[in-house]
């Protein structure tokens, strides 16, 4: 089973460093979420989202705009989930 994690990461032109959620799927990739935004992006490869990546790096391969900011490992799971 895969569980939700919490990363470091950098975003955005100014290298910005926050917490970043990781929700792992079965078939390697995963979703995850910058803290406080609605944007939940699926990247193709889990390993690609490890402490201190720069998630605008990452080749996205689909999105999805939460209802509510994602504040939590809970928060990601809940919206890829439901």
């Amino acid at each position: 089973m895969n569980y939700p994690r919490t990363i470091r990461a950098s975003y955005g032109n100014g290298g910005n460093i926050a917490d970043v959620y990781v929700y792992p799927q079965r078939d390697g990739s995963a979703w995850y979420a910058i803290h406080g935004s609605l944007n939940v992006n699926l990247a193709p490869d889990d390993d690609e989202l490890q402490d201190g990546v720069n998630v605008e790096e990452i080749a996205d391969i689909d999105t999805s705009t939460a209802a509510h900011e994602i504040n939590s490992e809970e928060a990601l799971q809940e919206h890829v989930d439901y």
